[in-house]
């Protein structure tokens, strides 16, 4: 009997730092948690690349690609090399893009002659290069 009354004297005199020390681990349990909630969540995002079918590939060159693209676009890799990636002419090339953005110009855009050459990559229409995952840059709304 002297002991609970032992231990309820205990609890009753350090009420406090035992409420601290609750609190502590709460806080530390709840914080694993998140991190472990976050890093699922960065393994699970879905990066959507579109492929331009245009061209006859076979389903590992295409998803070679697509990896490709999904790396460089996620800024693991600088450049990605897509041989054949694009066969236009300059007459058919009406907006341009870069392979370092995934923004597209049309050709009087003052940021589409700022594109190196090694980097420029041609669309014939705006559903082209979006298909290929690119968005409109500002200039294009003008």
């Amino acid at each position: 009997m002297s002991n609970i009354k032992g231990l309820k004297a205990f609890i009753k005199n350090n009420q406090e730092r035992i409420l601290f020390v609750f609190i502590i681990i709460f806080v530390a349990i709840i914080s694993f948690r998140a991190g472990e909630v976050k890093e699922q969540e960065q393994k699970s995002t879905d990066l959507k690349v579109f492929l331009n079918n245009e061209i006859e590939k076979s389903s590992e060159e295409k998803t070679a690609i697509a990896l490709g693209k999904a790396i460089q676009r996620k800024g693991l890799v600088k450049e990605v090399s897509i041989s054949g990636q694009n066969n236009l002419t300059e007459k058919e090339c009406l907006f341009v893009g870069s392979k370092n953005s995934d923004k597209y110009h049309i050709m009087s855009c003052r940021w589409a002659s700022q594109i190196k050459a090694e980097n420029r990559v041609c669309f014939k229409s705006v559903e082209d290069a979006q298909k290929q995952g690119y968005k409109p840059a500002s200039c294009n709304n003008k």
